[in-house]
């Protein structure tokens, strides 16, 4: 079962009833998460994040979600994001700026 200590998750330990030392993200996923998705409690989004809105693309979103949490199944520990997810979220945002460059320059 995984922990939330702040931004930090981990792996509980149960029977000490506190998170153990090995940190199931990192700062990609917090980024992607905190940041890139917002803030939420309880599935109930309190902040919006900066990408995220009635606009934003469904490839997108589902990107950012497999970035903050890659393996997305229950009772599965967290993993890291793959290679492969970072550049084609990097690919997405990049092309999000040439389109924004493109429509301030015209």
């Amino acid at each position: 079962e995984d922990c939330e200590y702040l931004d930090c998750r981990g792996k509980c330990d149960s029977k000490a009833k506190k998170c153990g030392a090995t940190v199931r993200n990192n700062n990609f996923q917090i980024v992607c998460e905190k940041i890139f998705l917002g803030w939420r409690m309880s599935n109930t989004v309190l902040i919006p994040g900066i990408l995220m809105s009635q606009h934003t693309p469904s490839d997108l979103a589902a990107l950012l979600r497999q970035c903050s949490n890659p393996n997305i199944e229950t009772g599965k520990p967290r993993t890291t994001p793959s290679e492969d997810l970072r550049k084609r979220l990097y690919n997405i945002l990049i092309e999000m700026e040439q389109s924004l460059n493109e429509d301030i320059f015209l």
